[in-house]
């Protein structure tokens, strides 16, 4: 998909499968990854869900997150010490820790 200029009002009130970034005004598509991807975002939502009590973090997957004014972006892992209402989407600033996870080379197991 190229990109598509649309106003943000009509991104915040739509749904995506998979959800798009928005990025100056234009819709980009995220690349969801494959099989090996998958496992290694799971492992990792898994091991730090695991520490958030303990460290008293928040851990969540593929949640939309403003980083400006004209900027959302889905990060495929986002941990943040400010437990936030698990709205369709997260509105604040971007002091979490956010990522677009990338799976090792190999079999994922």
């Amino acid at each position: 998909m190229a990109a598509v200029q649309i106003p943000l009002e009509e991104y915040l009130s739509t749904t995506y499968h998979p959800d798009c970034d928005y990025v100056d005004g234009e819709l980009l598509e995220r690349n969801v990854g494959e099989k090996n991807h998958a496992r290694f975002q799971t492992r990792l939502i898994r091991l730090l869900g695991d520490l958030e009590q303990r460290l008293g973090i928040w851990v969540v997957a593929e949640l939309r997150l403003q980083v400006r004014p004209d900027r959302f972006r889905v990060p495929d892992v986002m941990v943040t010490r400010s437990r936030f209402s698990l709205e369709r989407m997260a509105i604040g600033p971007a002091s979490s820790w956010c990522s677009r996870s990338t799976a090792p080379p190999g079999p994922a197991g």
